[in-house]
């Protein structure tokens, strides 16, 4: 019981965190909202290339569907051209997705009226007829009876006339903002958005590469240096290699003991063949999520949606 009800404390806190100070609250945490934003402004730098992509042994072409309904509230022309994402060095990301985002143009608030759950509003009676009906539900308060009265009036009608979440149901998901995504994990999606940075700025990466340049560039950890493997037959050949095995006092070569420890010691892409495996889906699927949101889904990357 005690687990139970600290889920529903830590969901009312997630709607809490998405009021503002204005009393507006946002169908989504404020970060699905910045990657979103930031998702478009690299589909636009690789619509403007013609970029395709290969997925599935199938090539899908990077192109807006302008007619979609989200394309329709956020012009595409406000994302600026002289902030750019993919360029040949990745430099100074933060600051280029806070103008983006925050400052100049700020685009957040510029579409913030799209992201936000309807609120409860006084309505003149005339205008009745201009509320959307999937959205609200429309109430006449008598000025004659007390607040309770008509609170309790109103909780009534909710809990049997109408389909608005109850107390106690699950929250699988807010509705009624114009733009809302299905949900994915804040992290992730920060992933695959350094994955696409890093593998087209510099297109002749490996997948290790790539998987190595992703730990320095959000974990901040040293790049890996790789060291060719050598094996026993070439440790033999040379006296000088690596320095590791000197002539006894008879002139023959040392132990073979010490020959596997420098093949142990020795740092190679095989001893990171889940990581790389890992980083081929990744990339996989940070082609697949610019895609479905260009066609107007977002963060899907399970399947490429059809228009």
């Amino acid at each position: 019981m005690a687990y139970r009800k600290k889920l529903k404390h830590i969901k009312s806190l997630d709607r809490e965190a998405r009021r503002k100070k204005d009393g507006l609250t946002l169908a989504q945490d404020i970060h699905y909202y910045r990657h979103f934003l930031c998702f478009i402004k690299i589909a636009l730098e690789l619509e403007r290339k013609r970029t395709k992509f290969t997925i599935f042994n199938e090539s899908h072409s990077v192109k807006f569907n302008r007619k979609h309904r989200w394309y329709k509230l956020i012009d595409l022309k406000s994302f600026p051209r002289n902030i750019k994402f993919l360029e040949k060095k990745i430099s100074g990301i933060t600051t280029k997705v806070k103008k983006l985002v925050d400052t100049n143009p700020g685009l957040f608030r510029k579409f913030r009226k799209h992201f936000l759950l309807p609120q409860v509003k006084k309505v003149d009676s005339s205008k009745t007829k201009d509320f959307d009906p999937s959205k609200y539900d429309v109430f006449v308060v008598p000025k004659n009876k007390t607040i309770n009265e008509n609170l309790n009036e109103i909780r009534t009608y909710l809990r049997t006339e109408t389909t608005s979440i109850r107390k106690g149901q699950k929250l699988k998901k807010d509705k009624g903002a114009d733009i809302q995504f299905s949900y994915g994990r804040d992290s992730y999606l920060q992933k695959l958005f350094y994955i696409l940075l890093i593998r087209y700025t510099n297109p002749k990466f490996t997948n290790f590469e790539v998987y190595n340049h992703l730990q320095n560039r959000m974990y901040k950890r040293p790049l890996i240096k790789i060291e060719k493997r050598v094996s026993v037959e070439q440790v033999k050949k040379s006296e000088d290699l690596y320095g590791v095995r000197d002539y006894d006092k008879e002139g023959r070569w040392g132990k073979k003991k010490q020959v596997k420890n420098l093949r142990q010691t020795a740092t190679t892409t095989e001893q990171y063949e889940i990581e790389i495996r890992n980083t081929m889906r990744d990339i996989k699927y940070a082609k697949i999520i610019i895609l479905n949101l260009c066609k107007g889904e977002f963060p899907r990357y399970d399947k490429i949606i059809k228009n």
